[in-house]
């Protein structure tokens, strides 16, 4: 049986749904996540646009008029930065492949970020060009992004792993604080609703500061999925037994399961090739 809350929250999902021809005139942008927002376009799927609405809604706690001015500005930005170029056109430096991987686990999609770079170079340096480094970071995450189902609202959410073994030096840095800040943000920002679960891993007692400065930017929602972990080897019970032996898992290592190859959506893949076409002009 449906509750007063379920019908209240269909019905503002239904009412901005409805103006999206509106919000995408405004933003002058028809892409959101890899699909298509406008009614009548070609690549339209009204189940796909509507849980895209919903997670508007429900992150904005049910406030229509908070959810339309984040979609909208979130169109706007996407239009800026071009997030499907830095996925699926870009080259990104090679130091950046070894700080985060991408996986599945059934319908689980996993992205891990790891700190313990073992020498290779600091963890600072991954902001030596901020610029960069969020280029990187958004196209990985729009390649995940690729990998949910949207028309479906139990596999459209992903897990993330922050895994901080060996880390003791970064409580004071301010270039990793900005860097951190200027990613928590944009994730705020343009891509509500979409964590299931956020482990940290191998974090010392006395790096929980980094727990702590990490939920100073996110609301309690979202801090509310966060799971703190001193072992590693406990994560194969949260996620899948087959994370890697070094998680508790029985898989691989996270190199050999990193997906690398990312199948795009129709509509991204028409985006780019019109992308392409019109620059050859």
């Amino acid at each position: 049986m449906s509750s007063k809350n379920d019908k209240e929250h269909a019905t503002l999902t239904a009412s901005l749904v409805k103006e999206l021809p509106e919000i995408v005139e405004e933003a002058e942008y028809d892409e959101l996540w890899g699909y298509q927002l406008t009614p009548d376009g070609q690549f339209y799927n009204a189940a796909i646009a509507e849980n895209l609405v919903y997670k508007f809604l429900k992150a904005n706690n049910w406030d229509a008029k908070l959810a339309k001015e984040q979609l909208t500005n979130t169109l706007k930005w996407r239009k800026q930065f071009e997030p499907l170029k830095a996925a699926f056109e870009e080259q990104h430096a090679e130091k950046f492949d070894r700080v985060v991987a991408l996986t599945q686990y059934g319908y689980d999609v996993v992205t891990w970020n790891l700190y313990n770079l073992k020498g290779k170079f600091k963890p600072k340096d991954l902001f030596t060009d901020l610029d960069a480094f969020l280029r990187f970071r958004i196209g990985i995450m729009e390649k995940s992004l690729q990998k949910l189902e949207f028309d479906s609202d139990s596999k459209d959410y992903m897990i993330q792993v922050h895994d901080y073994e060996g880390v003791s030096f970064m409580r004071f840095d301010p270039d990793i604080k900005r860097g951190s800040r200027a990613t928590i943000k944009l994730f705020q920002d343009n891509y509500p609703e979409l964590l299931k679960k956020k482990f940290f891993v191998n974090v010392p007692t006395l790096m929980t500061w980094v727990y702590d400065f990490v939920k100073l930017w996110l609301n309690k929602q979202t801090t509310s999925k966060f799971v703190m972990l001193s072992s590693s080897g406990d994560l194969a019970k949260h996620i899948s037994p087959q994370v890697p032996k070094s998680y508790g898992g029985k898989g691989l290592a996270l190199t050999e399961q990193h997906i690398s190859e990312v199948t795009p959506t129709a509509y991204t893949s028409f985006l780019l090739q019109q992308e392409f076409t019109n620059e050859m002009d």
